[in-house]
């Protein structure tokens, strides 16, 4: 029992966490079950790939992307992009993909 009650609070502060990011929730469930098929297709086929266009999960318009690693802040990404940013660090055991279009940060979503 208590450790179920663990669990629930475990999942609970997971959630939590995540939503208070600031990345976007549904583009992650996308980008988590696109990879995963991908993932799965890659396994089954004799290349041992699947192409997968980051594209198709995105209902913005973007042109380029960056992915960060974890503890990246605020001043390295404005640095690297050429764009100001004022976002949160990336989270630790993350990474982050930052969505640009033209001069303008359009989207980020946090991921493991």
């Amino acid at each position: 029992m208590l450790g179920n009650i663990r669990l629930v609070i475990f999942l609970f502060s997971i959630i939590f966490l995540s939503s208070c990011s600031g990345s976007d929730s549904d583009l992650l469930k996308k980008l988590e079950n696109s990879v995963g098929k991908h993932v799965e297709l890659a396994s089954k086929n004799e290349l041992g790939y699947s192409v997968f266009r980051l594209s198709s999960i995105t209902n913005f318009k973007w042109d380029r992307f960056y992915v960060f690693s974890e503890y990246v802040d605020s001043k390295q990404v404005s640095e690297i992009t050429g764009i100001q940013w004022n976002g949160q660090p990336v989270p630790s055991g993350k990474k982050r993909i930052l969505f640009i279009h033209g001069t303008d940060i359009v989207n980020y979503v946090d991921y493991e």
